[in-house]
């Protein structure tokens, strides 16, 4: 962890070649790429395409396209829905918002760099955010690119309570934060550590580039989404009581 702490300061070193403004990566723009241009690229690409619809098809997925690369090198993609039935057994970044579409990649190539877990949001047929797994090539390449990032650590000391022996302790959770951003658009790429309600040191990284001021109108759609859910099974339930 130590050698990726060194890693994020050292890139904020490295001499920059150009300023041009940050607006996601490779071919996925955000705020200008649609699920068409989505769609082109896959069929030019012969992207591999599928659907994830619970948290087992998510894994199996995953493995699938892991041990396909290997040989291939063929780029698998899914588009990711909830599980309505089983919510708790939802993949990773599904949402119940109709307005919203999430497509999953879990390993492609651009640049010779290697982009792993990535997930493409759109919304109204628009993308609006980039998700990747951290990877301080990226962040080299993002600093090369498009500038000196802004930097940002916070930390926070908390208390947890040791499950082996019931003891409260204090513990520091550490994160630290590169920014690029321009009128729109930000990138955050993070790294850092937390603990969890097992007070078990938690590392925590990731890289998001998103349009800016997105994220409480699809809270709002996907929480509207969830209540109507709710309505439609409490309905069914009601009606199958009918003559109880």
């Amino acid at each position: 962890m130590k050698k990726l702490f060194l890693l994020l300061f050292l890139t904020v070193s490295i001499s920059t070649i150009g300023q041009n403004k940050i607006e996601g990566v490779g071919k996925y723009k955000i705020n200008k790429m649609t699920i068409v241009s989505l769609q082109n690229i896959i069929n030019e690409n012969n992207f591999i395409l599928d659907s994830i619809k619970s948290y087992n098809e998510y894994s199996k997925f995953k493995k699938d396209s892991y041990l396909s690369n290997l040989t291939s090198k063929k780029v698998y993609i899914a588009e990711v829905f909830s599980d309505t039935i089983k919510k708790y057994n939802s993949p990773p970044n599904s949402s119940l918002c109709k307005m919203r579409r999430v497509f999953y990649i879990p390993e492609m190539e651009i640049s010779k760099i290697q982009l792993k877990d990535t997930y493409l949001t759109f919304y109204n047929d628009t993308l609006i955010s980039v998700d990747i797994k951290y990877n301080d090539k990226i962040t080299e390449a993002f600093t090369l690119k498009y500038g000196q990032p802004e930097i940002e650590s916070n930390e926070e000391t908390i208390n947890c309570i040791e499950n082996s022996n019931g003891k409260t302790i204090e513990k520091t959770e550490k994160m630290y934060y590169q920014n690029w951003e321009n009128e729109d658009i930000k990138c955050t790429a993070a790294l850092g550590f937390y603990y969890n309600d097992k007070c078990e040191q938690t590392y925590l990284s990731y890289i998001m580039i998103y349009l800016k001021g997105k994220k409480e109108e699809i809270r709002a759609c996907d929480k509207n989404e969830l209540e109507q859910l709710t309505i439609r099974k409490n309905k069914r339930k009601k009606s199958q009581l009918e003559e109880f």
